[in-house]
């Protein structure tokens, strides 16, 4: 499918606006204003090319396209935001909030450490369960 430079163009700014607007939208870091405008063009460019095989045909209108465009967009910049999460939350911290470097085990006293591994979530009890561990306490 061969596309003017107009809806180019346009699909090009839906795709970096979509990406600038995850920012405000979610919580979560991503990859940076940077990473979330590149997977924005990057779904905006899938979605406007794969508009042919969605059953958008040819002779499409410019409104068509830019909307696969924007669906490709937001599904492609969702999808980051969700890797880059689930990367940052396996990573172990490198550094302290203010930026500087966490010291090796033997450095300096009274420096900020590595923060140690959460204990492990407490066993779920019924509330049959619960009710007999009240009895019998009382």
């Amino acid at each position: 499918m061969e596309l003017p430079f107009e809806t180019l163009v346009l699909v090009a700014l839906v795709g970096a606006a979509t990406g600038w607007c995850a920012r405000f939208v979610s919580q979560e870091e991503g990859f940076g204003l940077i990473g979330d405008i590149v997977a924005g063009l990057v779904g905006a460019f899938a979605g406007a090319f794969a508009a042919p095989k969605l059953g958008v045909g040819p002779d499409a209108s410019t409104f068509a396209v830019v909307a696969t465009a924007l669906v490709g967009a937001a599904i492609v910049v969702a999808g980051a935001r969700y890797l880059a999460d689930t990367w940052a939350s396996q990573m172990s911290p490198r550094a302290v909030p203010d930026g500087r470097p966490l010291p090796a085990d033997g450095d300096e006293a009274g420096a900020p450490r590595a923060p140690r591994p959460r204990p492990a979530r407490p066993v779920r009890v019924s509330e049959a369960e619960r009710s007999r561990l009240w009895m019998r306490e009382s």
